[in-house]
């Protein structure tokens, strides 16, 4: 700490790890002096000290720094390490790492920033780490932290050493409210100096009486502390001229102040600038200059300069060590005694499968947690207990409403005082009457009343004051500095918006106070939950991490509250409004009332008083206050600023239930918020385009790239992190992905994975709304919806952020495609700069945008299912024509009621929904420039076996096969398939389970399914070779190769359209040297002869 009135900043642990070559510099080998015959003692003292060792009980040697404030103690600290380090102090209460640093020029922040963590003892330290610390408040609770920063170096070559430069003592307070600071310096110099592993290093200034030190008196009064003292005199340059050196020559012979390891005499530029070379070289130029070489001095040259001091120093910290180490022997293997007892205590570690038992416990906090948030049951009061609290900051809030007092000092001159004829009331100083009760009042409704439960909370306990008590001169002030010309004794709306301001300028108060304890409160369960879910792991790393998690996601939350909580203040502040204007006239009313009654009673009051008649008696004083009219006490010169002051109440009532409402759904919108991702799936009825492989194998369980189709889908929802529900919506068989949900939660054990089967074939649409309340289950605010047959790099960050950022009710994902291709999927008209969607068409029939659906889609949950029930009843109430009428059958050509009511669930998001979403203002479309296609025929899923595995290569995924002479990637091969290294592979291929390729094969842009055979010599390429198929030696399997923008996988031959990729279906044989080319090949067949451009049957 240097100076009193500056924050006392200490550290808590920042690690320098400087590069080989900058420690190896010249300037920093001065450091070395110290540690040249105890290097690796001192390194094992620091390994200890980082891994913990040191504690209450077992207490390291140290070098502890002490001096009166201004005594050169950083300087001195500076000029030994040769590290400018700026003022700092260390303690240990319990060592938290803060930041490890590689450059020099980064030390001078961490510190800055660690120094901070401490002195706000009520925040995390994360909050400080730099990096991590922005909108962090620069602001310190304490003036003074007896904790502390360790900071320390280490390099190559380089000895690890920690000093502890301890706060300079003061003798006297800046203020008298800091007077307590001199007792606890004193305290903390004494706990330090008092341990017997301490070298204590006294700083005395040669500029001051050695005598007026306050350290050194404070050092003398702790036993045995002097015998371990060595004393560094400082600022030899700044002795007067002409002064007598006898009072230095005395405590360097020991006649004067004598320690037990004498004096040393160092002079330090104070500019941190200067490098440490050249200020040891400008010491050693003083040092060899008069007077230091006269007679007087010369005998005392052996102690001149730091670095003698760095080589005495050495020695003692040498001799410390030494002596220290049976004691530490004795003491560590104490203290691994007793941690040896403490790890019986800990649970074993899981010995099966780690991953599930973790991933089982996390879902079961999560599932704690949830129930907390949605309540309904006393098990789990958050709820309730928020609601008390988001009560109180109403009640708040209305406490702190601004008053007026109802008297003005001239309302004792605003009326004539009439004699009355029996009494001598003309008296100008009538006596003051004792006080009274006050007259009858209509009572204020908008008070806070006690609930019947009496529950409060006393989180607003500051907060129970009018916070602003205007006078009517005030109001009239206000509303004479706002009226414009010509316009007299009129309530200006200038005016009345100034009065709004000021009278909700106090919110931000209770405002910081409610956000603070909703999160609190937040936080208190989370760790709740975390110790009652963990309690077995509770003093484990594990238990640590988490809630460091947690503590650290929740700061961030409050930091995201707060600013748009702040945000709203400002809003609400400075821009006072309200649409609710019968609310206002109605609050503005009762208002005026309650003010103008008072205001009556209070002048009616007043005015008894100057008339000398104001009985004791209540009830008669009623009556009398009751007889009094306007007559009486003329007109209300402040009648107008009660008006103004009723419209100001009557605004504050309406503002402030809209402030609190707003503030308020910031919890709810960020801690509840929630999203679940849909899979439309279809069904066997459907993917007839995907024959003969969908034969075989539901096409969303087909392999591309090495997974299933769907698989590439839940990947990418993986990747959202608040996604914990997905639903498989279809009408296969329940069987069908059973394998397939069990090996997805495996990998993803994030995720609850639910097939849902509907009855029949019920739409994209259909399906969602048939499924709404296991969808809804747990109050979403939004679901992903992905086609399964969709083969694209799924930006759902992207389209998330969009949906925040817009406060969107749907998302959408489009692609530009060639004009040709357009009307062949659902086109989207968009606004290209606000990216809101103004119109959408399903297949239209003309060109009318080249931005198409993509199939894959976020929605509100709040939108989505209300838009398909009015789909729904649309259908249900309008009769749908099924032939074009005549005159004859007229009734006939509509379908009758009950075929229309089995229908009506059957609904399309394309063709039914999405153009209704366009008519919004809040439907917009994210456009990905990434790849895209769909996955309709079989013949797709070469391509988008291409681009799946163009992606993994770009992403260096591990699971592809390195490139070499013979795989020219991206190659994706199985590892329990069988490839001759003399066969070349790729680009664009994937290789089955059990699959075999033979010697010199060539596969190139194609898929090989499991079991599947490539003999030698054999050539495949643009194809599919279907589960056990076997392709003979030496014949070649090909098909037409189509460029990556076009979306159609068939080609023209002879003006007939023919596949272009060849398929093989399961369990096909081609023989030896036979060629197929452009074909489709049904399962079990043998082809024995050339075949082009044919369906196999």
């Amino acid at each position: 700490m240097s100076q009193l009135g500056t924050p006392s900043y200490s550290t808590t642990d920042v690690t320098v790890q400087d590069s080989p070559s900058k420690m190896r510099s010249l300037e920093n080998k001065a450091i070395q002096v110290i540690a040249r015959d105890m290097k690796a003692l001192v390194r094992k003292i620091q390994d200890l000290r980082h891994i913990g060792i040191e504690d209450n009980r077992i207490a390291l040697p140290k070098i502890c720094v002490i001096g009166d404030q201004s005594t050169g103690k950083s300087s001195l600290i500076e000029g030994i390490k040769a590290q400018p380090l700026g003022p700092w102090i260390e303690q240990d209460q319990e060592d938290e790492h803060f930041i490890t640093l590689s450059e020099k020029d980064q030390v001078q922040e961490a510190i800055k920033w660690a120094q901070l963590a401490i002195l706000n003892p009520g925040q995390s330290s994360r909050e400080y780490i730099p990096g991590e610390n922005a909108g962090t408040n620069t602001h310190y609770q304490v003036k003074f932290s007896p904790n502390i920063v360790r900071l320390d170096i280490s390099a190559p070559d380089f000895p690890n050493l920690s000093f502890y430069d301890l706060p300079g003592v003061i003798s006297q307070a800046e203020l008298d409210e800091e007077k307590y600071l001199i007792l606890l310096i004193e305290n903390l110099v004494k706990e330090y100096i008092s341990q017997q592993n301490c070298i204590v290093l006294l700083t005395l200034p040669m500029t001051d009486d050695a005598t007026n030190s306050s350290a050194a008196r404070i050092m003398r009064n702790v036993r045995g502390a002097h015998q371990r003292t060595l004393g560094v005199l400082t600022k030899p340059d700044r002795i007067q001229a002409g002064e007598s050196y006898s009072q230095w020559v005395d405590i360097l012979e020991g006649y004067k102040f004598k320690l037990g390891h004498g004096y040393y005499i160092v002079r330090n530029n104070p500019d941190p600038e200067i490098e440490h070379s050249q200020a040891r070289e400008e010491e050693d130029d003083f040092f060899d200059s008069p007077p230091w070489t006269a007679e007087e001095l010369a005998p005392y040259q052996d102690r001149f300069g730091t670095r003698r001091l760095q080589t005495s120093l050495s020695s003692l910290l040498l001799e410390q060590i030494q002596g220290c180490l049976p004691g530490i022997v004795e003491q560590i293997n104490t203290k691994a005694a007793r941690i040896n007892e403490e790890l019986k205590e800990l649970p074993d570690p899981p010995s099966a499968n780690v991953l599930y038992i973790l991933c089982k416990l996390l879902y079961d906090l999560g599932d704690r947690i949830r129930a907390n948030f949605e309540g309904g049951s006393s098990d789990y009061p958050l709820l309730k207990i928020w609601g008390h609290i988001a009560q109180d900051f109403r009640a708040a809030l209305i406490r702190t409403r601004p008053t007026v007092s109802l008297l003005s000092q001239s309302d004792r001159t605003s009326f004539p005082v009439q004699p009355d004829g029996d009494s001598d009331c003309e008296m100008t100083s009538a006596p003051r009457p004792v006080k009274r009760k006050s007259p009858s009042v209509p009572p204020d409704t908008q008070m806070p009343k006690p609930g019947p439960s009496g529950y409060s909370t006393n989180h607003f306990n500051q907060f129970i004051q009018p916070a602003r008590v205007f006078t009517w001169e005030d109001i009239r002030e206000i509303n004479e500095d706002s009226c414009r010309a010509g316009i007299p004794d009129q309530a200006d709306p200038k005016a009345l918006e100034k009065l709004r301001q000021l009278s909700v300028q106090h919110w931000d108060g209770p405002m910081l106070v409610f956000l603070k304890a909703t999160h609190n409160l937040v936080k208190e369960m989370l760790l709740k939950q975390l110790r009652e879910v963990f309690f077995q792991y509770y003093q484990t790393t594990l238990f640590r991490e988490l809630k460091r998690i947690i503590e650290k996601y929740l700061g961030e939350l409050q930091g995201k509250h707060t600013r748009y909580a702040i945000d709203n203040y400002n809003i609400e502040h400075h821009k006072p409004f309200t649409m609710a204007t019968a609310q206002l006239e109605h609050a503005t009313k009762d208002a005026y009332h309650f003010l103008s009654t008072r205001r009556h009673l209070a002048r009616a009051d007043l005015y008894l008083e100057l008339q000398g008649k104001c009985p004791e008696n209540e009830s008669k004083r009623a009556a009398e206050l009751k007889k009094l009219t306007t007559a009486e006490l003329g007109p209300d010169r402040f009648f107008q600023e009660v008006k103004m002051m009723a419209s100001t109440r009557g605004y504050y009532e309406v503002a402030s239930s809209r402030f609190v409402d707003s503030t308020c759904q910031v919890r709810e919108h960020t801690n509840v918020a929630s999203t679940k991702a849909i899979i439309l799936v279809g069904g066997p009825s459907r993917g007839t385009r995907f024959r003969p492989l969908s034969l075989d194998l539901p096409k969303p369980l087909f392999e591309v790239a090495g997974h299933p189709i769907i698989y590439h889908g839940l990947k990418a929802l993986a990747k959202i992190p608040d996604i914990r529900d997905v639903y498989l919506v279809g009408y296969y068989d329940e069987t069908v992905f059973r394998d397939f949900i069990k090996d997805s939660t495996k990998e993803f054990p994030q995720f609850r994975i639910q097939y849902l089967r509907e009855y029949t074939s019920l739409g994209t649409a259909g399906g969602l709304y048939h499924f709404r309340d296991a969808i809804l289950k747990g109050k979403p605010e939004r679901i992903f919806v992905l086609n399964a047959d969709v083969c694209c790099s799924f930006p759902l960050g992207e389209m998330l952020r969009l949906f925040e950022e817009k406060d969107a009710e749907a998302v959408i994902l489009g692609t530009r495609v060639n004009n040709d291709a357009a009307t062949n999927f659902g086109c989207i008209v968009s606004d290209s700069h606000t990216k809101r969607v103004l119109h959408y068409v399903e297949k239209p029939e003309s060109h009318i945008s080249n931005l198409i659906n993509c199939g894959v889609y976020l929605f509100a949950t709040e939108c989505i299912f209300p838009s398909i029930r009015s789909a729904i009843k649309r259908r249900t109430t309008r009769p749908r024509l099924v032939s074009y009428p005549s005159s004859e059958n007229l009734e006939s050509s509509f379908v009758a009621a009950e075929e229309d009511s089995e229908k009506s669930e059957v609904l399309r998001l394309e063709q039914d929904i999405l153009s209704d979403l366009a008519d919004s203002n809040r439907f917009f479309v994210h456009e990905t420039k990434d790849f895209w296609r769909q996955i309709k025929t079989a013949g797709s899923a070469v391509p988008a076996n291409a681009l799946y595995l163009q992606k993994a290569f770009q992403a260096q995924s591990d699971e592809l096969t390195p490139p070499s002479a013979t795989i020219v990637p991206p190659v994706f091969i199985h590892p329990s398939a069988t490839v001759d290294p003399t066969a070349k592979l790729g680009p664009n291929v994937s290789i089955g389970p059990r699959a075999v390729v033979g010697a010199g094969a060539r596969v190139k842009d194609s898929i090989v399914l499991e079991d599947a055979e490539i003999k030698h010599d054999a050539c495949v390429m643009h194809s599919i070779i279907g589960w056990s198929s076997r392709v003979g030696a030496w014949a070649r399997v090909e098909g037409t190769p189509i460029a990556n923008g076009t979306h159609s996988t068939s080609i023209v031959k002879h003006g007939i359209k023919v596949q272009s990729i060849t398929i093989l279906g399961k369990e096909c044989a081609v023989g030896d040297e036979v060629r197929v080319q452009n074909c489709v090949c049904l399962p079990y067949k043998e082809l024995k002869r050339d075949v082009a451009n044919e369906v196999i049957m």
